[in-house]
């Protein structure tokens, strides 16, 4: 996965893996987005904009990118599944 931070006027790409079914909380202090998700063998969903996305987790080997938001969306959790 494929994320940025802004904190304190300055961001920072960042690359972060994960595996085993769970929820991991990215909303550390800041404001996160999402650039990519790579699943694996995992589906994925993430909580922005107050919801799970998408509706039918991102199915396993799939790379998702957001080419209609160049700047990411809001990221606040990843759900591995």
């Amino acid at each position: 996965m494929y994320w940025h931070i802004e904190y304190g006027g300055s961001w920072t790409t960042e690359k972060s893996c994960f595996a085993n079914a769970g929820e991991i909380d990215m909303d550390v202090m800041g404001t996160e987005w999402l650039d990519e998700i790579s699943t694996g063998n995992n589906r994925v969903q993430w909580w922005g904009d107050g919801r799970w996305q998408p509706e039918t987790p991102i199915g396993k080997n799939t790379v998702y990118t957001f080419p209609n938001h160049p700047g990411g969306v809001a990221l606040d959790w990843i759900r591995i599944l």
